[in-house]
């Protein structure tokens, strides 16, 4: 492999591109210039300019010439919540454009090794996974491995690697066994869940990437970047859907679609139903749930780990989530009202790595043929696919996962589905060959536009418009010039808002942040979005150019579809919507229909495109600097609309809107101060209290204290050490370190024990190792260490770690007495007071291991509260002092969780 030096300064981007060919098994690293960094973002971004430029629209998705590509943005591995990873490809399942987008920690550690993007090309003769260590990869073996599914694979290669902070992301049985609709899983629950990306690296035998980094991000301007992300730590700490997310995370959606009239029960046949809250995501709470979990650096945990009681087909079920999408899928949609199995087959589709939209839209439509008589059991393989026949529905997605009897009808999709049998085609809930989510968008209608025109097929994550549900018509006049905007029923307006959402969230996938957070929390507006990206880079950016990025992918992936030939008549949705009124006795949305060609009219003129083709005009992607996918599109015979009229006001176009909004809302970051605290002052980096310093304050005799059964995960502690010390983000840097055990539902920050006689101070053979008698602090002179390693080895709680180029002992030092991994831990696991009953541990993974014991009792015996009765009250990541989010639901908690409040 030959290494290319940096020769320009990149912050938050690594500035290097990963090639992996598989079929020569070699690979090469490329830099990234700066320009190009600027232009295309990251993540998303950089992975459809890649596409555009590689993929041959003929390719054959499954063949050696279509690639494979990971990509992560400047804000993955900072500290800012939700780092993410945007996977794409041409998609197996849909024919057209492939991309998926999940969280985790496989995204943070991409970085961490040094890298934006992979680019995995080829296919390799046999199977095999792709090991990397910061810049050193390998192409090794993976027989043994190709059988597995995703948790088992991942269990395996920890255990190979002899390491279980490896961070794996592998597709499983469901892509092995030619399921078109296969995900690519990451820490076990963690899905890219659409479009079929693990059909894509089953096609290449490649069944895993293992991944370890040792490096850090540093940011353009570390602390106005820091105050950023501590203003977005307060933001949402007040936000009042804080506390909520906390213990439904996204499941919370059945109740409001149930209020609404949208749920999508029987396949979208009616938009209410009556067994709503024991299938809900407030029962999963108050029966199951056990302990939130968190994405990389995200202080607001919208996972859960939850545990069943007794076994589910033979087999213990704890896992992490669901989320709403396979909840509903797996309840509502296909009329199952037992919410224990929905929870295993929760677990199964993430075992198996299957898309739980894709594959609950295949069987209730399904169901919906057998209801109507032209399906029987003779043709289901004896299965009585009645509404409600949850056993049914469970067989049913085993056999899909394993491509066998009627559930290989169903392996390649709906639309494919319908070709083989011959029949339903005119009920297939989908667009572009991607089938539909968890909702009824004739009650949405903006959800339905962002759905019909989403680049990668019926797609809500493309644009997220929630404000629609919002009832803020003032706030809607202002900004998106329709009052309609921020009311359900209406539809006039709502093509001008979508593309505003559609902008969000590619910078959201650009720049790697998470939609729950940013977008649909709606915390993430145009100066943090322009703020985030120019503190990070040191890019000096202004609002229009930050937007025009995101309208710059937008195209990009219409010039792409362009290529395959979609054009208008791609752009809608089933007739069901279209024609048929919602079923939705009593709620607001009962009666209504989805007018697409209304939105659609609308929603092109504003984009600036054709609205006889749905193209975008010349003059557009020239403007936005894509003339060559003009010449490209045109040299291929499709024939572009010249101009676009650009009118007079602010929201005639795209164009004008943007350059509005940045005059409008100016350079200035206001924002930061209208919600901060008079009291939190931001330490710099140059007033940090250097704790090494003889001239350092004496040390309090306090210990942390940890509590597992808060913890989530999310390693925020680890972030907000590394700043403190080093003014980097680094989880190698960190003086603590999260274990995280994800099958056995354990994460648990490891901190020194301090013990009474340190065995790190008594191994070290240069004295460069002291420990003070009265506190028990260990310190270490960088004059005498020389890097040996013998502290690591002896320390007993596998705390430990020598600095990556230094090779200094990390060492904690309280910070002071003020340690900066509890002012950022946003549950209270992290605590700093007197404690007791401290032993130690050989390694950070037996510690976990005990950790499970323990957690599993408490668990089982009910010694614990579970998430539902224990509110998060979080320091405030500046001053240490406790925050008080708003309460639960207003104070007013919904079914099922009256009398569980406390």
């Amino acid at each position: 492999m030959t290494l290319v030096p940096i020769s320009l300064c990149h912050f938050a981007h690594a500035g290097y591109r990963l090639r992996v060919n598989l079929t020569t098994r070699t690979t090469s690293i490329e830099e990234i210039p700066l320009a190009y960094a600027r232009n295309w973002m990251g993540g998303r971004g950089y992975n459809m300019e890649v596409f555009f430029r590689e993929v041959p629209p003929e390719a054959d998705p499954r063949g050696p010439e279509n690639l494979l590509l990971f990509g992560v943005g400047p804000l993955t591995g900072t500290s800012f919540p939700g780092s993410r990873l945007n996977v794409s490809g041409k998609s197996p399942h849909t024919g057209y454009l492939g991309d998926s987008n999940a969280g985790g920690f496989f995204g943070a550690e991409m970085k961490f090794a040094g890298f934006d993007q992979f680019v995995i090309e080829g296919r390799a003769d046999s199977p095999v996974y792709i090991r990397i260590v910061d810049h050193q990869v390998e192409v090794r073996d993976a027989s043994h491995l190709w059988g597995l599914d995703t948790w088992e694979t991942q269990a395996a290669l920890r255990r190979e690697l002899a390491d279980h902070t490896v961070q794996v992301c592998s597709c499983g049985t469901a892509a092995v066994n030619g399921v078109s609709y296969a995900n690519l899983m990451t820490n076990n629950a963690r899905a890219l869940g659409r479009t079929g990306m693990g059909a894509l690296m089953a096609s290449k035998n490649l069944k895993a990437v293992a991944l370890t980094g040792s490096g850090s991000v540093r940011v353009a301007e570390p602390a106005k970047f820091q105050e950023l992300v501590d203003f977005f730590y307060r933001a949402l700490y007040n936000h009042s859907n804080y506390q909520e997310r906390g213990i439904t995370g996204t499941t919370n959606l059945i109740r409001l679609e149930q209020a609404v009239g949208i749920a999508p029960v029987n396949h979208f046949q009616q938009g209410v139903c009556d067994y709503w809250v024991e299938v809900s995501g407030e029962m999963a709470a108050a029966r199951y749930n056990v302990k939130r979990k968190a994405c990389f650096a995200c202080i607001a945990p919208c996972s859960r780990y939850y545990v069943l009681p007794g076994t589910y087909d033979g087999r213990p079920v704890a896992a992490e989530g669901p989320e709403f999408e396979t909840l509903a899928g797996f309840t509502v949609r296909v009329g199952n009202q037992d919410l224990k199995l929905a929870l295993a087959c929760a677990e199964l589709v993430n075992r198996a790595g299957v898309d739980s939209i894709t594959a609950a839209e295949c069987i209730s439509w399904a169901q919906e043929l057998y209801q109507e008589g032209l399906l029987t059991r003779a043709d289901c393989d004896g299965l009585d696919l009645t509404w409600g026949n949850g056993e049914a529905v469970y067989t049913l997605l085993k056999k899909i996962i394993a491509n066998e009897g009627f559930g290989a009808v169903l392996s390649q999709g709906v639309v494919k589905a319908a070709e083989t049998l011959g029949m339903g085609r005119e009920i297939c809930m989908e667009a572009k060959n991607l089938e539909l989510f968890m909702a009824d968008v004739r009650g949405l209608k903006a959800y339905g536009l962002g759905n019909a025109v989403a680049s990668r097929g019926a797609d809500h994550q493309r644009s997220d418009p929630m404000f629609e549900m919002s009832g803020r018509t003032e706030e809607a006049k202002e900004h998106f010039g329709s009052a309609n905007c921020a009311l359900l029923e209406p539809w006039e307006g709502k093509g001008k808002m979508v593309p505003w959402f559609e902008e969000i969230c590619a910078l959201a996938d650009c720049l790697s942040f998470c939609k729950i957070v940013g977008v649909s929390m709606e915390t993430v507006q145009e100066p943090m979005a322009r703020d985030l990206f120019r503190y990070a880079t040191g890019f000096e950016v202004d609002i229009e150019e930050v937007m025009r990025i995101g309208e710059r992918v937008n195209n990009l992936e219409r010039g792409i579809l362009a290529r395959w030939g979609l054009t208008r008549q791609d752009d809608y949705l089933p007739r069901r919507f279209r024609e048929e009124p919602l079923p939705a006795p009593g709620a607001p949305a009962d009666g209504l229909v989805f007018e697409n060609d209304k939105l659609l009219d609308e929603y092109y003129r504003f984009r600036g495109w054709d609205p006889a083709s749905g193209l975008p005009t010349e003059q557009k992607l020239r403007e936005l600097g894509l003339g060559f996918v003009a010449d490209d599109l045109k040299s291929r015979g499709i024939t572009l609309t010249p101009t676009y009229p650009e009118g007079d006001d602010s929201l005639a176009t795209t164009t004008a809107r943007w350059r509005y909004l940045a005059g409008k809302l100016g350079p200035g970051t206001d924002y930061l101060t209208r919600r901060r605290s008079a009291a939190a002052v931001f330490p710099t980096a140059a007033t940090r209290i250097d704790t090494t310093s003889p001239e350092a304050p004496a040390m309090i005799a306090k210990r942390l204290v940890v509590d597992p059964t808060l913890c989530t995960g999310c390693r925020a502690c680890e972030l907000g050490c590394s700043f403190a010390h080093d003014g980097e983000y680094s989880p190698s840097l960190a003086r603590l370190r999260v274990v995280k055990l994800e099958e056995r539902g354990v994460d648990r920050p490891i901190v020194c024990l301090r013990c009474a006689q340190a065995p790190c101070a008594a191994a070290c053979p240069e004295g460069a190792i002291s420990q003070d008698l009265e506190t028990k602090l260990v310190r270490v002179d960088r004059e005498l260490c020389v890097g040996c390693g013998l502290c690591e080895e002896a320390c007993v709680s596998g705390v430990i770690q020598l600095h990556p180029t230094t090779d200094v002992p990390l060492l904690c030092d309280l910070c002071g007495g003020d340690p900066a991994c509890v002012r950022h831990c946003p549950t209270g696991a992290l605590r700093f007071l007197e404690g007791r009953g401290h032993s130690g541990k050989r390694t950070r993974e037996a510690a976990g291991l005990r950790t499970e014991k323990q957690l599993k009792k408490a668990w089982s015996s009910g010694d614990v509260a579970r998430p539902v009765d224990t509110p998060m009250t979080p320091p405030d990541p500046q001053t240490g002092d406790p925050i008080a989010p708003p309460q639960l639901y207003g104070g007013d908690p919904p079914p099922p969780l009256e009398g569980r409040a406390k």
